[in-house]
């Protein structure tokens, strides 16, 4: 089974309060992801196989075709390139805390220029701004 991580440096992300914004710096592009989406999200970055993660996704929703929202919705991280493949670590289990919604990405691209244009893209594990 596939395992995720987050696409860093290139994306960062903060969840708060079931709903996840997640900045790709390299295009400049920013998404909105609630809900049941938010918890894949948390999920895959913490490394949960996807096999059981569609499996879990299904029995909350207490409908089968879940796993096919979820999985669509896997595939629309993976193009954006918000994910990528992790065979270093794979987590247990997911947490669904809110009830059941088709997750959903919402792209917003309306920052795109200042994103880009903003230094925090020369950060490394020193910080910002590192003196000259």
């Amino acid at each position: 089974m596939a395992s995720y991580r987050m696409n860093s440096p290139k994306v960062v992300a903060e969840t708060i309060d079931n709903e996840s914004v997640v900045i790709n710096l390299d295009k400049g592009t920013y998404y909105s992801i609630r809900g049941t989406g938010s918890e894949l999200w948390d999920a895959l970055r913490a490394g949960v196989p996807t096999g059981v993660l569609l499996t879990q996704v299904a029995a909350h929703a207490g409908d089968q075709t879940a796993s096919d929202t979820a999985t669509k919705f896997i595939e629309k991280l993976i193009e954006e390139e918000l994910i990528v493949p992790d065979h270093s670590t794979e987590g247990s289990t997911a947490n669904f805390a809110v009830p059941y919604s088709p997750p959903d990405v919402v792209k917003y691209s309306d920052m795109e220029a200042l994103l880009l244009l903003d230094p925090i893209h020369d950060v490394d594990e020193v910080g910002w701004p590192v003196p000259a």
